[in-house]
């Protein structure tokens, strides 16, 4: 509702040219403006806009984590979210691909 209110009024527009030029912080910025739209929504809708740099942290990917980089750790002796969401910084920008593919593959 919050959104449609703001593009009838004219108080937010949704330009397709705009928001593809954003930057990817700008952009999560945006979308986290939006009632209901918290961290994980937002790195999941920055996926499917191109933007790869975050990861989309939830019991999926905790799972997976837990059975492909610490098969024998207890699950309530894995480290911390904020800890998990670092194991692919090293892909920087094309994050979420390298887990996409490291997932399915």
């Amino acid at each position: 509702q919050q959104l449609a209110r703001e593009l009838a009024s004219g108080e937010r527009t949704l330009d397709a040219q705009t928001l593809c030029t954003l930057p990817t912080a700008a952009l999560k910025t945006e979308l986290k403006s939006l009632k209901g739209i918290g961290d994980y929504a937002a790195h999941t809708l920055l996926m499917l806009l191109g933007h790869y740099g975050e990861l989309p942290v939830d019991s999926e990917y905790r799972s997976f984590v837990h059975r492909h980089y610490f098969p024998s750790t207890p699950a309530d002796a894995l480290p911390d979210d904020k800890h998990i969401a670092t194991l692919y910084d090293d892909w920087g920008a094309w994050k979420y691909l390298a887990y996409w593919f490291d997932h399915y593959d």
